[in-house]
């Protein structure tokens, strides 16, 4: 619920972000939850265990780390209805390919495709485009948007698992590839309007050489270097842990159903947490926000580190680390808006989020490496703990810093350093 200082939403606006927001459930649950749900039937096929695949959800997140800027870029040119479009189009055609594969170099090159498709459908793309639209009342346009796919691994993960159980995994990623040209593609193409897409609806609308000196002016911010490096060392911790919960919750001694347990709990945290912060989402200064979320985010690793392995604690863990995620998506996109610039967000989006990108692509290596040092999670948890609480202090120290009007264009201005 907006604020009663920002304009409420327009009937056109409303249905922009409800039809936007399913194309997210779709190209979420599709580009992004299919290969947990699938990788263990594919694996044999293949001839290698399913742990051996793994390597290819890291390619596709570095493809999409490389695309980060140049589709920021160009949604901020005035191109976002082709971006998703084109994006939409992708993520059919690498869903296609993937139903075909038969050997894992196959599958790296639809993970390539997959990569490039998530850079033009997900949400950077997405907060990009309403941004764009909707001016002042953008950042609760945002949070909506994250409400919508908050649901993708609801909706979209059963729907998946359904489909392998009736017609197999290669059938399922074909019918996936209609529904993803179909919404993802279709979607983006009836709502994105050209004339408010080219002309801009806020202050996002800037000619091409002012845009061209946006990057520059940033780097010479040292709010932005800040930024920039929190969200580096939160995006490393959460897909890194992410993506080892389940074999470190069994490796200390819960069984595999109480592990699945834990895990269904983190999606409607996310969801819950951010259906509240959606009612004061800009009300709530995004430092502050922000803060908090990064600050439960540390406590949830402190609490996987330190408590003892239960399932109750472990659930409380899991809610919190769900929570603060959810939040965290919010606040991140709020973040860049307030602390960083109000101008050119498709661009100042893609800067900040290609690093971390890179990070999230890197993590779940890193986090094996760690495992390997002593064949135990002790080092990875402990390396969590320390990296999100550096997060977090770096996340408080760009707040401060923005409040001090180090970084003249989140009031709007275009002044040097």
């Amino acid at each position: 619920m907006a604020s009663p200082a920002t304009p409420p939403f327009a009937a056109s606006d409303r249905w922009f972000l409800a039809l936007l927001g399913v194309s997210q459930i779709v190209a979420w649950g599709s580009l992004f939850y299919t290969f947990p749900v699938m990788v263990a039937l594919m694996a044999p096929e293949f001839g290698v265990d399913a742990p051996g695949l793994y390597w290819v959800v890291s390619l596709g997140l570095a493809i999409s780390s490389l695309g980060a800027y140049p589709v920021g870029r160009a949604i901020d040119a005035g191109y976002g209805r082709a971006v998703m479009t084109v994006g939409g189009v992708a993520g059919a055609l690498g869903l296609w390919l993937w139903s075909l594969a038969t050997a894992p170099v196959w599958l790296g090159v639809v993970f390539v495709v997959i990569g490039a498709a998530s850079a033009m459908t997900l949400y950077e793309p997405g907060f990009a485009v309403a941004a764009r639209r909707l001016g002042p009342t953008a950042r609760s346009g945002i949070a909506q948007l994250t409400l919508w796919g908050g649901f993708a691994s609801t909706v979209m993960i059963p729907i998946v698992q359904a489909g392998v159980e009736w017609f197999g995994w290669r059938q399922t990623l074909l019918l996936q590839a209609g529904l993803v040209l179909v919404v993802c593609a279709g979607l983006p193409l009836l709502v994105i309007q050209s004339r408010r897409d080219r002309g801009g609806a806020g202050p996002a609308a800037e000619a091409e050489a002012e845009r061209s000196q946006i990057v520059p002016k940033l780097l010479s911010y040292r709010v932005f270097w800040v930024f920039a490096a929190a969200m580096v060392l939160y995006s490393l911790v959460m897909t890194g842990f992410i993506t080892h919960l389940f074999p470190l919750l069994l490796e200390r001694g819960l069984p595999s159903e109480s592990v699945v347990a834990v895990f269904a709990v983190v999606g409607p945290a996310q969801v819950a947490a951010r259906l509240l912060v959606w009612r004061v989402a800009d009300t709530l200064p995004a430092r502050r926000l922000g803060l908090m979320a990064m600050s439960g985010f540390t406590l949830s690793m402190v609490g996987f580190a330190l408590l003892p392995t239960t399932v109750p604690l472990m659930i409380a863990a899991a809610v919190l680390y769900g929570a603060s995620n959810g939040v965290m998506t919010i606040s991140r996109s709020a973040a860049i808006l307030e602390m960083l610039s109000r101008h050119h967000y498709g661009t100042v989006a893609g800067t900040v989020m290609a690093p971390a990108i890179a990070a999230m692509a890197a993590a779940p290596w890193a986090a094996a490496l760690g495992w390997g040092v002593r064949d135990s999670y002790t080092l990875p948890l402990v390396m969590a703990v320390g990296l999100a609480g550096t997060a977090t202090a770096l996340f408080w120290l760009a707040g401060r810093w923005s409040l001090q009007g180090t970084n003249p264009l989140a009031n709007g201005s275009d002044s040097g350093a």
